[in-house]
């Protein structure tokens, strides 16, 4: 398998599609909750990876996974 990072701006996008926020659907002022939104998947961004995933035939990604070397992104 391969894994891939994800730039921050495609992780953006494709975050805060998926994100489904209580403020964005109850809100009298729109504008207020895509940005209150906007900073949530922000934060969500600079704490974790992303990565792009791509599977091999064999099943191996979870062992292989396991021996990654992880970046602590809390140390930036």
């Amino acid at each position: 398998f391969a894994l891939h990072p994800v730039a921050v701006e495609a992780a953006f996008e494709a975050l805060y599609r998926e994100v489904v926020t209580p403020v964005t659907l109850t809100s009298n002022d729109a504008g207020a909750a895509r940005r209150k939104k906007a900073r949530f998947c922000l934060d969500i961004i600079k704490m974790l990876p992303f990565f792009e995933l791509h599977f091999d035939r064999d099943g191996a990604f979870w062992q292989d996974l396991s021996h990654r070397p992880w970046e602590n992104r809390h140390d930036q």
